[in-house]
């Protein structure tokens, strides 16, 4: 939605609109990088939090943003908070369904994840465009009709967000490589573990 705002509202080009996004390729990856390094010691609670955090802030500061203002001052924060938190938010969660289920079912559960994720965008999508519609996006809107009509559904954007923002405080203390994030092959105990004093006396 945003790219259409620039292009609708600010008047930008398609390839000045584009380098636009740079940004949010380059942070997806800084961000990828780093959760793969801080996953392990942190918990999976505080991780998704703050991802879901950062994803809050980035529509906020698209709806108070002028129509004329400066790019780096509203809208690069903006995309650099959707591009970290959207990217730490996914590959956290990704761990914590993996972690969730046993070692059998997490191709199972990979995929029903992926699944809700590709089905809740579509509907966000539709819904996205009906609100805009209704905010006065039409064909032969003026730029403060169409204005008004965007931070209509970056307020959608906002009312989703706080849904998964309220339900991770419910989550329990879990980190990747604990008991409760590695459980065991359906149907196939744990072997028992064996001191190594218990081992040399029997050799004895």
């Amino acid at each position: 939605m945003s790219n259409v705002r620039f292009q609708n509202v600010r008047g930008v080009s398609p390839l000045l609109c584009t380098l636009y996004f740079v940004p949010d390729a380059i942070f997806g990856t800084i961000t990828a990088l780093v959760i793969g390094r801080i996953i392990l010691k942190c918990q999976l609670r505080y991780l998704l939090l703050a991802g879901n955090l950062f994803l809050l802030c980035a529509p906020l500061l698209m709806i108070f943003s002028p129509a004329k203002q400066s790019y780096w001052i509203q809208t690069f924060p903006a995309i650099v908070l959707s591009a970290t938190g959207g990217i730490g938010f996914f590959n956290v969660a990704n761990v914590f369904v993996s972690s969730s289920v046993g070692r059998d079912d997490q191709g199972l559960g990979q995929g029903i994840f992926t699944t809700i994720i590709q089905t809740g965008t579509t509907i966000s999508l539709a819904i996205a465009a009906t609100i805009a519609h209704a905010g006065g996006v039409h064909v032969d809107s003026s730029k403060e009709e169409l204005l008004r009509g965007y931070r209509w559904v970056f307020w959608l954007c906002v009312g989703i967000l706080v849904i998964p923002f309220v339900s991770v405080w419910f989550l329990g203390r879990t980190k990747v490589g604990s008991e409760l994030s590695q459980p065991e092959v359906s149907g196939m105990p744990r072997e028992p573990t064996v001191l190594k004093e218990e081992v040399t006396q029997e050799k004895l």
